[in-house]
């Protein structure tokens, strides 16, 4: 009969969520990446939300049938209905359009009925347009739409600093390599190499008293 042993103290380095290793540094920085290669799409959106002090629903994507019925638009907006109507004509996208009570998110202005050409992602569009949490002006996380073009994933963890006491926490500065994975089929076969060739960047990750999570 063959035996097998197993080090105690390998078995709990491995499974320990808050031991320094390349494992839990890695699961820590998956968030941190996953929308690094996704960019937020900012246009005159309209919402069906009438409460003043919130933007409602980041999707579906909906914007005024009638562009000229608000001043100030110009080929910045001309441009994303392009881009959104050429997603639709490729499957990632259902365009309808319909008058219903709306305002714009940027204004706080009640409802009125308002002509709107609706954009929502089909199934296969649901990983290319989909909410991207960012900072806004309070430097406080806020979803905002988005455009992904490919999954950031962590290729490698390179190094990692000794963990250390600072103000009280257990930090450490984990240098990492990430790339693209999952590349849409929008992205030009010329930006696809760029995409996937592993990009160098460092950040300091915060032991919890569960596990390691990115520094705020």
């Amino acid at each position: 009969m063959a035996l097998s042993f197993v080090m105690p103290g390998f078995l709990a380095g491995c499974s320990n969520p808050k031991a320094a290793n390349e494992q839990n540094f890695t699961r820590a920085l998956e968030p941190l990446v996953a929308d690094r290669f996704c960019h937020t799409i900012d246009a005159d959106w309209m919402t069906t939300s009438p409460q003043q002090g919130a933007d409602g629903p980041v999707l579906p994507l909906m914007l005024r049938a009638d562009p000229s019925a608000r001043s100030g638009i110009g080929d910045r907006d001309a441009a994303i209905r392009t881009m959104l109507d050429g997603a639709a004509h490729d499957g990632l996208l259902t365009r309808t359009t319909t008058t219903v009570p709306a305002r714009s998110q940027h204004y706080a202005e009640a409802l009125a009925p308002t002509a709107l050409v609706v954009y929502a992602p089909t199934a296969a569009g649901k990983a290319v347009f989909r909410a991207v949490e960012r900072e806004n002006a309070n430097h406080r996380p806020q979803p905002y739409p988005g455009l992904c073009l490919g999954r950031g994933r962590v290729d490698q963890v390179v190094r990692w600093t000794e963990p250390a006491e600072m103000l009280g926490r257990t930090v450490t500065q984990v240098t990492y390599r990430y790339s693209a994975a999952d590349i849409s089929a929008i992205v030009p076969p010329n930006l696809r190499v760029p995409m996937t060739e592993p990009k160098e960047a460092t950040a300091t990750l915060t032991k919890t008293s569960d596990d390691w999570q990115p520094a705020k």
